[in-house]
């Protein structure tokens, strides 16, 4: 979820779709990091590499389906 949100913020701002792939994997990478050091403290659980992992690669997943969509439309003015 936070994927997409890093991605379109630093697409807005900077309008640099590789900048834009590396915001949404930060922003669900920290997410996901946030989540998991909670999930630690709570008994009977563990900070857990796997999820935090699956994280990561959602993030990256979702920017580049993201990026493959937002192809620049090239309007021809006659």
């Amino acid at each position: 979820m936070f994927g997409p949100v890093g991605y379109s913020y630093v697409y807005l701002k900077t309008k640099n779709k590789k900048k834009a792939i590396i915001g949404g994997l930060i922003s669900a990478t920290l997410v996901g990091t946030i989540k998991e050091t909670i999930d630690a403290t709570q008994p009977n659980n563990r900070f857990d590499f796997e999820d935090l992992a699956a994280t990561a690669l959602g993030g990256i997943t979702i920017s580049v389906t993201f990026n493959l969509f937002n192809k620049k439309k090239h309007v021809e003015i006659n």
